[in-house]
């Protein structure tokens, strides 16, 4: 089950990875001002961006990826057996 992260932890993860709203949000293939609204909790990341931070917040404390099943699927394409 994908859990949303609080704006706060946005915030973070953006930090952590030293990226300003604007290459925040072109990494994630929305706008600045989307960036701005999920930080502030005016608005809620769409199930695909969800995704996307999910396994940016992984990969960012070190854990794998494991949301609905998407790193598993990933390594057996990659014949890697999880």
């Amino acid at each position: 089950m994908l859990m949303v992260p609080s704006g706060q932890e946005i915030v973070a993860l953006r930090q952590r990875m030293g990226l300003s709203q604007r290459a925040f949000a072109k990494l994630l293939g929305v706008t600045m001002a989307t960036i701005c609204r999920w930080e502030l909790e005016r608005r809620l990341p769409r199930r695909e961006h969800l995704i996307r931070l999910d396994e940016l917040l992984a990969k960012a404390n070190g854990k794998p990826h494991t949301a609905n099943g998407h790193a598993k699927r990933r390594a057996a394409r990659n014949g890697v057996h999880a």
